[in-house]
């Protein structure tokens, strides 16, 4: 009953609920990838996915959710997702909304693993240790390992840049996100890019605004694969954006 329940908040709060907050545009480029990678995982039920995102708003999770709502609607994969350690800390002030929105996640069947962005490391502001950065990572690592392991596939939702973007533009991404990958070998990367059409909050939820979300072509890696390369993921993702939000990969197709 208790997965029934989540079952049921996961396709109001991800399939849903953006559709009626939005005003989301879905290009048929798009939807033919969409339609690709929901046939390509119903036929290979033990491929696991990872679908990363570029960050320029606080919602940016939720409409990663959607997607992967899109190309699993069955939910016969258990959804994992990093969150930041810090904006996910009680004794932390104005932390409020990503608490609201950890807990309806985790209503959602989707599991929350906080992790300490690398900003953040040996920072004066947040105060955290290499050492307790590499214990979170750890700790979802180990989980990651545990749920390959088991008869259920697993998606994983993540931003490969770390953190929100300040002006909207792609950054470098992270080593975490291949890594990742690697512990769930056979994976299908796939990119998620959102932009707004005008002006948007970036601390913000953004309802009612008009935006864009564009699906690119999934990337496989086999088991053991070690020929994937962070800038080649990046260069995917760069790729469905507005040109003016690709960074250094703007030259990239």
């Amino acid at each position: 009953m208790a997965e029934i329940i989540k079952n049921f908040n996961r396709t109001i709060v991800g399939n849903l609920l953006p559709r009626m907050v939005y005003r989301l545009n879905i290009d048929q480029e798009s939807k033919q990838n969409i339609s690709n990678i929901k046939e390509y995982l119903s036929e290979n039920k033990k491929v696991n996915f990872v679908g990363y995102f570029n960050h320029i708003c606080f919602s940016d999770p939720l409409l990663a959710g959607h997607v992967a709502g899109l190309i699993d609607p069955k939910k016969t994969r258990h959804i994992i997702a990093p969150i930041s350690y810090s904006h996910t800390d009680p004794e932390r002030s104005n932390n409020g909304g990503t608490m609201h929105m950890k807990k309806i996640s985790e209503a959602c069947g989707v599991e929350m693993r906080r992790v300490i962005q690398t900003y953040q490391i040996n920072n004066p502001e947040y105060g955290y240790t290499q050492e307790q950065a590499n214990e979170t990572y750890l700790k979802l690592f180990r989980r990651l390992k545990e749920l390959n392991k088991s008869e259920t596939a697993t998606g994983c939702l993540i931003c490969p840049e770390g953190h929100r973007s300040d002006d909207g533009i792609l950054g470098p991404g992270e080593e975490g996100m291949l890594s990742i990958g690697r512990f769930l070998q056979p994976v299908a990367y796939v990119p998620i890019g959102i932009s707004y059409e005008g002006d948007y909050n970036r601390s913000g939820l953004n309802f009612g605004k008009r935006l864009n979300l564009s699906v690119g072509e999934m990337i496989i890696s086999e088991k053991g694969d070690k020929s994937l390369t962070t800038d080649i993921l990046m260069r995917n993702l760069a790729d469905i954006l507005p040109i003016k939000m690709r960074g250094q990969w703007a030259e990239s197709k």
